[in-house]
């Protein structure tokens, strides 16, 4: 990777281009992306989940990269479902999250 380069680990290809976007705008960083299948374990919090990934992802590749996590927090339920929002979706559909 040259210098102001980051890897983008996702296979999301609307997340890269916003992220790239905001990246060169904001500090004429580079981003390319890069799918890597990384096991995503179900932890406390969208940010452990997403730190988990890119300790995981630099393990194997050596370079800076960033990684994120999504999901759905209703602030009212104490942050529910966050990292499960996937499950809970699976389970109840979108009718049932209205």
């Amino acid at each position: 990777m040259k210098e102001n380069e980051l890897l983008f680990i996702t296979g999301n290809k609307t997340k890269f281009r916003e992220v790239q976007q905001i990246l060169y705008e904001e500090g004429k960083i580079t981003v390319k992306k890069k799918k890597l299948e990384i096991l995503e374990p179900k932890l406390k919090s969208l940010k452990e989940t997403s730190l988990y990934k890119a300790k995981e992802a630099f393990k194997i590749l050596k370079v800076p990269l960033i990684t994120d996590d999504t999901g759905i927090i209703f602030e009212e339920f104490e942050n529910f479902p966050g990292p499960y929002s996937r499950l809970f979706y699976e389970m109840v559909g979108f009718k049932g999250i209205m």
